[in-house]
Formats: structure tokens, sequence, C-alpha cells
């Protein structure tokens, strides 16, 4: 498990793992996956606590003879309205009350696609991951006086493409870095926009930009990577016919 979030191949068993590159995020994997393989709820302090691998096989040696940690299965929720905030978005929720506008939650990334791109593939491929995940049709409206998550049920995703190949050599990457640029700071109405945003830039034939733009309250760092293994087994699976 250590060497696959740290991306270490040899690791002894008294190495600490922050000396080994691993830091919160990192640590919060780590008990995940031993969720996973044990079946067991370790508490993430534990990892900073006792550092090396020695140290907490031990504490699961122990917390084995215990039937009272093991993790319960996760129900997919029922309910559909009147869906409260947590609190990292009630915390973010409250942050665009008081700043109206504010670009500082935008997570934006680009892309540089590289080869012939089946447009028609990736569209439906990001389409299916926003119907796939609640929380990429979901807007924050205030009920009652409470803000409160809305999931919005009809979602007709197109995918918009920016066609640059008629502008000079000289031109072009200015322009698509420019509209990359513009994209990051528009600010979203976390009420009535679409808080997943994405468009792509065509340079020519065989050079795009994949531009998306997401509000924090809905995204985060790890959230990038399954976003990232979708599309890339989606968009397989589409332009496969499958």
């Amino acid at each position: 498990i250590w060497s696959q979030v740290l991306k270490v191949d040899n690791i002894g068993i008294e190495d600490n793992f922050f000396e080994l590159g691993g830091h919160s995020l990192i640590a919060t994997q780590v008990i995940s996956l031993i969720r996973q393989t044990f079946n067991l709820e370790l508490p993430l302090r534990l990892l900073f606590e006792t550092p090396t691998i020695a140290k907490i096989s031990e504490q699961i040696g122990n917390t084995e003879q215990s039937d009272n940690l093991l993790v319960p299965a996760i129900e997919p929720r029922q309910q559909q309205e009147n869906l409260p905030l947590s609190f990292a978005q009630q915390r973010l929720w409250f942050l665009d009350q008081l700043e109206p506008n504010s670009t500082a939650y935008n997570m934006p990334y680009t892309l540089r696609l590289l080869g012939l791109i089946n447009i028609s593939a990736l569209e439906k491929s990001i389409s299916e991951i926003i119907q796939r995940h609640q929380i990429l049709h979901t807007n924050f409206v205030v009920v009652d006086g409470q803000p409160t998550q809305v999931i919005n049920e009809h979602i007709a995703f197109s995918l918009p493409v920016i066609d640059l190949q008629s502008l000079p050599d000289e031109q072009r990457e200015a322009e698509a870095q420019r509209i990359a640029k513009q994209e990051t700071e528009k600010p979203f109405n976390l009420a009535k926009d679409s808080l997943f945003c994405v468009k792509i830039v065509r340079l020519n034939a065989e050079s795009h930009l994949l531009l998306i733009n997401i509000h924090h309250i809905i995204f985060d760092g790890w959230s990038f990577g399954v976003l990232f293994n979708e599309i890339k087994a989606l968009y397989t699976a589409y332009c496969q016919g499958l």
C-alpha cells in the first residue's frame, strides 16, 4: 500500500512515512486502502502517531481482534430533496455570499491533447461522467433560509468547440492562452450556473486544448484523478464503439 501511494519501490518496515514523501493527502489514501484491504476503520491520526510499517502493522494486528471497528457497508442515499451541505460546502457557500462573483475557488485545468481527437466520443464521455456523478449537476440554493443542495435531473451537455485554425500560427497559441485565462476568470453563480464547465479549443487537426473549470464546492484535487481516469476509460470505449 505504501509503495502504491508513495511511488517508492523499496520501503523498509522502519522507514518513516513522512520522510519518504508522505503528507496528509497521501496519508488519507493509505487509511482508505487499509480500510478496503483489511475491512478495518483506523483513525487518520494513527499514521501520524505511528509512521512506520512496523508500528502501524502492530496496531492493525491489535485492531483485528475487535469486531466493533468493522466498516459498515455504505448504502446509496435514498433522499433526493432537502439535502444539507457538508461542513466544507457550508464554508465555501458562506464565502461566496460574503464575496459574490469571486473566482478564488475556481479550479481550472488546461489539458493539451495531441493527435486526432474524436470530438463526438469526447462529448459523450463527459456527458456520461456528469450523469454518473450527481455532484456535477448540483446547485446550491436557499430554501427556507438555509443553503440546500438541489440535484438537476435534466442535463443536456454539449461540448463547445472554439476553432482557431483560421488564425496565423503566431497568433493561434496566444489566442488560445487568452481564452484559457478568460475561462478561469469567469465567476460561478452557485444557485444558477453549471458548476462544471468544459470547452475545447482546436489549434489544428492534431492539437487541442481541453479547458475545464469547476467550482471547489463540488470538486477537489482528489476528484481530478477520478475525472481524468473516467474520461480516459469512456473515451477509449466510445472510440471503439463499446
